[in-house]
């Protein structure tokens, strides 16, 4: 009865991991560029048990006994979010792989699919955060209109008419995305498992538009309910143990 007890313990705690990815993946819901998580279990070691076959004697093999389950991997569903036309000549949304790069408190780089970008005092461009845009570039004051083309071009209409190209907004990928570690306000840093960053020669800048969240409500609500029940059916076996055990302290009295 214990290895039972141990075993409905480890698959609510698994199960308790997924509720919680499930519940941020839908508060994300609307946040620019989220990419939603996936949780991947595995079995846990097994133990030799009765033999196996029939009759026993002669099995020759023992019946593998299983200690449960647990969380393999939370991993990243990195699909193209929908884009979002907002008109807005500074959000800038991607179509196909790759990140924008920004400096991070203490200059450290950090990469992002959120192109949600304002000015800052100097005219550089920068996030919500005020993490300015790698490399930076600056619009002249009085501009009258900025353009950005596919390949991170920056065109600048001045208030005499004249145009100016202060600089190219890059993309970067990674050999490995899936090892980028999250570090919250839509931003990821690079990891030894990620690689290091690499310019981006597939994916493309569209001006007037944001990469909306990936989330699929409908898959989330699917996931909860079936993590739900998991949980339920490892709390039950828990609830049967325990009253099996009581009928056996009974017993003894």
């Amino acid at each position: 009865m214990l290895r039972a007890l141990g075993n409905g313990e480890a698959g609510m705690s698994a199960m308790q991991r997924a509720l919680d990815t499930i519940a941020n993946n839908l508060a994300n819901l609307d946040t620019n560029g989220y990419k939603s998580q996936t949780v991947d279990f595995a079995d846990l070691l097994y133990q030799a048990g009765a033999p196996s076959g029939f009759p026993p004697a002669a099995a020759g093999q023992d019946a593998q006994l299983g200690a449960g389950t647990r969380v393999a991997a939370i991993g990243q569903n990195l699909s193209q979010g929908n884009l979002r036309q907002t008109n807005r000549p500074l959000d800038l949304a991607i179509h196909g792989p790759g990140y924008f790069a920004v400096t991070g408190p203490g200059g450290r780089p950090l990469y992002t699919r959120d192109g949600h970008f304002d000015l800052n005092a100097k005219g550089q461009l920068v996030n919500s955060a005020g993490d300015v845009l790698a490399p930076g570039v600056t619009l002249p004051a009085g501009y009258q209109s900025v353009k950005v083309s596919g390949d991170g071009q920056v065109t600048v209409t001045e208030a005499g008419g004249q145009t100016s190209q202060p600089g190219v907004i890059p993309l970067y990928t990674f050999a490995d995305p899936q090892g980028l570690a999250r570090m919250g306000g839509n931003l990821y840093q690079a990891t030894p498992a990620s690689g290091l960053a690499a310019r981006s020669g597939t994916g493309r800048i569209v001006q007037g538009s944001l990469e909306q969240s990936n989330v699929s409500l409908i898959g989330q609500m699917t996931d909860l309910i079936t993590v739900e029940r998991a949980y339920q059916f490892d709390s039950k076996a828990v609830q049967t143990v325990d009253a099996m055990w009581t009928l056996a302290n009974g017993l003894y009295q």
